[in-house]
C-alpha cells in the first residue's frame, strides 16, 4: 500500500517518529505517511469501503472465527488468549 512501517503510524500522517517502537527497529519516518500493523490492516479494509477501528485493542474486538473458517481477509491477531477468547495483551495484527 506504498508505506512504510513504523509503530504508531496510521497511513495518512506522519508517525510522530516512533520509528520501531519501545526498540527503535526502524528508523523514524516523520516526513511521510506510514503504517504500523494495525494501520496497515485499518488502511486494507477501509479501501475496501469496510470501517474497523486503529489499534488492536479495537480491532480485537471482532467476533472470533474458528481456525477451519478462516478466509482470506481475516484479522489475525497475537498474543495471549484469556478464557473467554480475547487477550488483553495483544501485540500484533495481521491480514489472513
Amino acid at each position: 500500500m506504498g508505506r512504510q512501517y513504523c509503530w504508531g503510524g496510521k497511513g495518512y500522517a506522519p508517525c510522530n517518529g516512533y520509528g520501531g517502537g519501545p526498540r527503535q527497529v526502524t528508523p523514524a519516518c516523520t516526513s511521510f505517511p506510514c503504517w504500523d500493523c494495525s494501520g496497515l490492516t485499518w488502511g486494507a479494509y477501509n479501501a475496501n469501503g469496510i470501517v474497523i477501528g486503529h489499534g488492536t485493542s479495537n480491532q480485537k474486538n471482532y467476533p472470533a472465527v474458528p481456525v477451519g473458517d478462516i478466509q482470506p481477509g481475516d484479522l489475525l491477531l497475537f498474543g495471549g488468549i484469556n478464557q473467554q477468547g480475547r487477550s488483553a495483551t495483544i501485540t500484533h495484527v495481521g491480514l489472513y
